[in-house]
């Protein structure tokens, strides 16, 4: 279950400074002891249009902004379960758990409850240009994004009795 709050603030200065502030306040239960997580947003962008003087240019703007998104951890992921499954043999001797009343057996990943959500910071700069009555537009955008807390499951050592924990083990960049 998510629970979020979105805010918006959007400014014009001079019909040409652009401002966009955005911020989302989440409660997740996937990640009891979290809290409340902020992701915030800004955007500014500046038409230069008017400052250059040239008839073939119909409209020019710069543009910056930063973001940060998230993605919280799967149900469950910070605790250890138990679910239907049984034990099984390899042996043909039709040893099944359904067969003994189906019994309960103990998640092979093991859970962790100081699991951390996700979060996805990305940073772009670019402009926009069109020229000679719009019929020639240029555009180039130059952007990072990477992703810090990646959950993954690591494998564990066979003697704790899990296959794999999860972990926040992993950064990713473009």
């Amino acid at each position: 279950r998510k629970n979020g709050v979105y805010g918006i603030i959007n400014l014009e200065v001079y019909k040409n400074l652009l401002l966009e502030f955005t911020g989302r306040g989440e409660t997740v239960s996937t990640l009891p002891g979290a809290g409340t997580i902020f992701y915030p947003s800004a955007s500014l962008g500046y038409k230069f249009t008017d400052l250059v003087n040239a008839d073939f240019l119909n409209f020019g703007k710069f543009r910056l902004s930063y973001g940060e998104v998230g993605i919280e951890a799967s149900p469950y992921a910070t605790s250890t379960v138990y679910g239907p499954g049984g034990i099984g043999s390899s042996w043909g001797d039709g040893l099944d758990g359904s067969l003994y009343g189906n019994p309960f057996t103990q998640s092979s990943t093991r859970g962790n409850p100081d699991l951390k959500e996700e979060r996805k910071r990305e940073f772009e700069i670019g402009f926009d240009t069109r020229m000679f009555d719009s019929r020639l537009s240029l555009g180039a955008t130059y952007y990072s994004n990477a992703t810090e807390d990646v959950i993954l499951a690591l494998p564990t050592v066979p003697s704790s009795g899990f296959s794999s924990s999860l972990q926040n083990a992993a950064k990713i960049s473009n």
